[in-house]
């Protein structure tokens, strides 16, 4: 991210906190005007809904743009794929201007311009790959996962997105629920992705969007886990369906063992806390 970006970043969380102290009547108005002051935020906000409307109309107007030269030009596939990334280009270079402009970082233009880029980059791409290379699906199917798991992470990175980061690991983790034993490489790479995010959900020296992604991935790492090491999921052969073509395998008496101790263990201490929690109820009330 940007140097000024991250500084107006922190300046709204302080002022937003602030703001939630002074409701609170933990600090009195002098006070919550004196950290206003200390931390002035340029940014223009408007509410969630004005963003996510922006946002719609801003991707509307590229589609109709890309449809509109599409149409004009009826190029081939190679053309196309070139169009698409064309348009991919001036997404990312309107992305970088925006979020340069403090009137307009936060207007939900940003955000839809610089998912419009990289959507529009893995659409051509998938068709390179496909079409004017000719891959197989397969190879060409795991190319674009790789593809778009670098590219959501750079986009995280650079604009501080918590949902290009949650792309990015969604299309990890399918990428590879396609390798052989890839029930345990999620058990693995979750686990890793756990270690690694934890520490970054409290650093300072990162910007609050960079530790909201980093919440994303430790949720999205948690998740594979569990979901890997679920009995439902073995049983059902949930990541097994988006491995490559293979014969179907038949877990063994021993995974299904370990799966069920995988399961049982997260449920069993939500039983007892809810059991805790009810008893201490019933004493309170007799």
């Amino acid at each position: 991210m940007r140097p000024e970006s991250i500084t107006w970043e922190r300046a709204a969380e302080v002022r937003a906190a602030a703001d939630g102290w002074r409701r609170a009547g933990a600090i009195d108005g002098p006070t919550h005007d004196a950290i206003r002051r200390a931390y002035p935020d340029p940014c223009v906000t408007p509410s969630a809904v004005w963003r996510v409307l922006t946002a719609v109309m801003v991707t509307i107007v590229v589609l109709c743009a890309l449809g509109a030269v599409a149409v004009t030009t009826r190029p081939r596939e190679p053309g196309f794929t070139v169009l698409l990334w064309l348009f991919g280009a001036a997404c990312v270079v309107a992305t970088e201007y925006m979020e340069a402009s403090p009137r307009l970082a936060r207007r939900g233009v940003a955000g839809a311009a610089s998912s419009c880029g990289i959507v529009l980059f893995l659409a051509g791409l998938g068709l390179f790959l496909h079409v004017v290379l000719a891959i197989g699906g397969d190879a060409a199917f795991d190319a674009l996962l790789l593809a778009s798991a670098l590219t959501w992470a750079a986009g995280a990175w650079r604009w501080g997105s918590p949902l290009f980061a949650g792309l990015s690991a969604a299309s990890l983790f399918v990428l590879l629920a396609r390798l052989p034993f890839g029930r345990v490489v999620w058990v693995i790479v979750g686990s890793a992705l756990v270690g690694l995010a934890t520490p970054r959900l409290d650093d300072g020296a990162l910007a609050p969007s960079h530790r909201r992604a980093a919440t994303v991935v430790l949720l999205a790492g948690i998740a594979a886990v569990y979901v890997a090491l679920n009995v439902y999921s073995l049983d059902q052969g949930a990541l097994e369906s988006l491995r490559r073509f293979a014969p179907q395998r038949v877990p063994s008496t021993a995974a299904f063992a370990v799966a069920a101790v995988a399961t049982a263990g997260p449920a069993s201490t939500f039983m007892g806390r809810h059991s805790g929690s009810s008893d201490e109820a019933g004493n309170v009330g007799s």
